[in-house]
């Protein structure tokens, strides 16, 4: 940081130094990090003077058509914002083409499109199963979480039964497969092996 090399911090002797100026070459133009923001060059801040001025709309170019980043969110431009006019209006199915065919935000989640909400009608209907496929073969999340599939819920059977086997916050997945048992830590910090249920209903 203070000039040992790379090399000797790009000509500047030190990060202190590099930053008020010293290279890289002449820190690109413009003198200082100061003086750099304020439109020293990169070539002259992008053409719009310095961060405040570009940020109104002095170019990148014309701040990509929009005048100004408000006035880009209203509509200005890229292009059209995504020729939707304006984030609100984006939001309620402008465009995108039409809000991923789904019309609006709350008409998507409704199950509007994307197709049908992944053919699940809505997000309360898929989450009760509709699809994806047959939400991952359990039927709803209620289910899956007792242990519908996934396959079997990675063969614990359960949350709670996997939960009750081992006590422990997480298992991971890699000994869940196949049933397989793992050395965890639970009861106040005493280690001992647990089991997952498909390993004990294999053993019984």
């Amino acid at each position: 940081m203070y000039g040992g090399s790379t090399p000797a911090l790009l000509e500047g002797g030190s990060t202190p130094a590099l930053l008020e100026g010293g290279s890289i070459p002449a820190l690109l133009e413009g003198g200082s990090t100061p003086a750099l923001l304020e439109e020293g060059s990169i070539p002259a801040l992008l053409e719009g003077g310095s961060i405040p001025a570009l940020l109104e709309g002095g170019s990148i170019p014309a701040l990509l058509e929009g005048g100004s980043i408000p006035a880009l969110l209203e509509g200005g431009s890229i292009p059209a914002l995504l020729e939707g006019g304006s984030i609100p209006a984006l939001l309620e199915g402008g465009s995108t083409p039409a809000l991923l065919e789904g019309g609006s935000i709350p008409a998507l989640l409704e199950g509007g499109s994307t197709p049908a909400l992944l053919e699940g009608g809505s997000i309360p209907a898929l989450l009760e199963g509709g699809s994806t496929p047959a939400l991952l073969e359990g039927g709803s999340t209620p289910a899956l979480l007792e242990g519908g599939s996934i396959p079997a819920l990675l063969e614990g059977s359960s949350i709670p039964a996997l939960q009750e086997k081992t006590s422990c916050s997480s298992v991971p997945g890699a000994y869940l497969a196949g049933g397989r048992s793992w050395r965890g830590v639970r009861d106040g910090g005493r280690e001992e092996e647990v089991q997952t249920a498909a390993a004990v209903a294999r053993r019984e």
